[in-house]
């Protein structure tokens, strides 16, 4: 697969299971504020998706400028896939165990 046609994939892919983490992030903030999270099946799979959803961002961001690079060229795929992949990694760092308030101390 090329460069460009696996970032929009990754891309894509990232942004699902970013936004898929936001909906799981409701079945693990039930607890009490300040209080440890419990480990939980649901804990474990909101850290999962998250974290998958984030490399696959990452993973978009690189094919593009590994696109870029091979060919001197952006393409418009490899900008999709760039563009999708930094708003999975906006997401997931969003909507992350802490929130947008960020973690106390």
């Amino acid at each position: 697969m090329t460069p460009d046609r696996t970032a929009l994939s990754a891309g894509t892919a990232g942004l699902a299971l970013a936004a898929s983490s936001a909906v799981t992030r409701a079945v693990v903030t039930d607890h009490v504020p300040g209080t440890p999270v419990p480990f939980t099946l649901a804990t474990l799979g909101f850290a999962a998706v998250s974290m998958v959803g984030f490399f696959l961002g990452v993973l978009a961001i690189w094919s593009a400028i590994k696109s870029w690079l091979r060919d001197d060229l952006l393409s418009l795929r490899a900008r999709w896939g760039a563009a999708l992949g930094a708003a999975a990694m906006v997401l997931v760092v969003a909507v992350g165990p802490c929130g947008p308030s960020g973690c106390p101390g």
